[in-house]
């Protein structure tokens, strides 16, 4: 009895010791794929920070993941421009230590400041606050720099109002919303870079600490009307060319488009990255939940099933999935299940292979031994970051406009019957040279009896 007894117990711990060892495995797999990813993603947030310059062109094959891998580098320039204002902050607190900053912070929050009120009150609020602490605006030296009390203090002003109400702004013409500031982007126009025009439009709102984020360049205004020298002389090359000076490198500038070849011939030479995507890749590391929870949600549909066959096979009036959606039971339990799934594939990340070329010129060029056109790059990202927060099918309401603006419904082209009209229609294409040389000889002929003065318009 004692011998059974022992057998059973060593038969029950070591089914447990294995489905310990089983659980172990698992958890250190996850952990290990966890850790190699977040040690991807944290090379790529110091990657992009230290290669991408102010004015960056992102260049791609159809469906390469452009707009995608736009957005994603957009979210780390967020953090990044936070990261910078933060710095700015504590430098600048560092270097007056007699200054009471809780006194500014304080009269700040007071305030309840708009974006308007703002901007438009700056150097107001600064002159209150250095008066008001009775300040000496003097020369400071941080050892590189000299800059006046003043400066520094409107400085540290705007890097608290930046990061504490406004957020960080990301100026776009097409809609998308950050996971970093949980904030939209503000609309993008055609005036705003265009500033030699400023004194007839009056339109000119981009500021510090901000990202511009122009997807599809080529449908703008100014590259569908490229071969128009006014379009050309509105001054998007020049805002391009002065933009770490405008905005005191505190504004990052990133375009989208299939070709290079599609924007202005005099700006497509001013950006400092041009970011070519060789190919991407979306992977998944807790796909084992995935498959389980998966499986789980098959087979509480395959019970129901069965139970729906057996009780219901003489009496079914209701499709299955009608019938489903009646019981709450069944539909609390899928949408644990489909919650679980939407769950786990959110945490996917994506992996991207990108070229970063020196020049327009070396666009598709390949390196060589003695000339390194670019450098070679895996960037990793969320994938909620790459395709979850921006509209992908952003310029969607093109449908809806061109049907409003046709007066043709397709059922004059159903494929059930062709009349003989549509029949001629597709056929015409065989005649359309003997057409176009029929046409030239008349017209020809018109101007010779034009020159004979044999040919009269009559309806002069």
């Amino acid at each position: 009895m004692l011998n059974n007894i022992k057998y059973f117990s060593n038969i029950s711990n070591l089914i447990l010791l294995s489905i310990t060892g089983v659980l172990l495995g698992v958890y250190c797999f996850i952990r290990f794929r966890m850790h190699k990813s977040s040690a991807n993603k944290l090379d790529t947030y110091f990657t992009i920070k230290q290669i991408q310059g102010f004015l960056s062109s992102i260049i791609s094959a159809v469906r390469k993941g452009k707009s995608s891998f736009g957005n994603a580098i957009t979210s780390i320039k967020e953090m990044q421009l936070m990261e910078q204002c933060n710095v700015q902050m504590e430098k600048i607190i560092s270097m007056f230590p007699s200054v009471d900053f809780h006194v500014i912070n304080s009269y700040i929050d007071s305030l309840g400041l708009t974006d308007e009120v703002f901007y438009s009150r700056q150097s107001e609020i600064t002159k209150f606050i250095v008066e008001e602490l009775k300040l000496d605006n003097c020369m400071y030296n941080d050892f590189i720099n000299c800059k006046t009390l003043y400066e520094y203090i409107e400085e540290y002003i705007e890097c608290y109002y930046v990061l504490f109400y406004r957020g960080i702004y990301v100026y776009s013409k097409t809609w998308r919303y950050s996971y970093v500031t949980r904030m939209t982007s503000k609309y993008l126009s055609d005036g705003t870079m265009e500033i030699k025009d400023i004194m007839v439009q009056k339109e000119f709102y981009l500021r510090k600490y901000s990202i511009v984020l122009e997807d599809e360049l080529s449908l703008t205004r100014g590259n569908i009307l490229s071969h128009s020298n006014l379009e050309k002389n509105k001054g998007r090359k020049d805002i391009k060319i002065l933009f770490g000076h405008i905005f005191k490198e505190t504004v990052y500038y990133v375009s989208i488009k299939q070709k290079s070849g599609d924007e202005i011939s005099n700006e497509r030479e001013l950006y400092t990255n041009y970011f070519y995507i060789k190919d991407r890749r979306i992977y998944n590391t807790f796909s084992f939940f995935l498959k389980w929870f998966e499986f789980r949600k098959k087979y509480l549909i395959f019970r129901y099933q069965v139970y729906y066959f057996f009780y219901h096979i003489f009496k079914r009036k209701k499709r299955f999935d009608y019938w489903c959606m009646e019981l709450l039971k069944f539909r609390k339990k899928k949408y644990y299940f489909d919650c679980c799934l939407r769950y786990f594939k959110s945490l996917a990340n994506v992996d991207y292979w990108i070229y970063d070329y020196d020049k327009y010129e070396n666009l598709g060029k390949e390196n060589t031994e003695s000339y390194k056109r670019y450098d070679e790059y895996i960037l990793t990202f969320d994938l909620r970051d790459t395709i979850g927060n921006y509209n992908t099918h952003e310029y969607s309401f093109i449908m809806t406009l061109l049907n409003a603006l046709s007066r043709v419904y397709d059922t004059k082209f159903n494929t059930g019957y062709k009349s003989k009209e549509l029949i001629m229609e597709q056929a015409l294409f065989l005649f359309d040279k003997f057409i176009k040389i029929e046409k030239e000889k008349f017209e020809e002929s018109l101007k010779e009896e034009r020159k004979r003065g044999l040919y009269y318009d009559y309806d002069d």
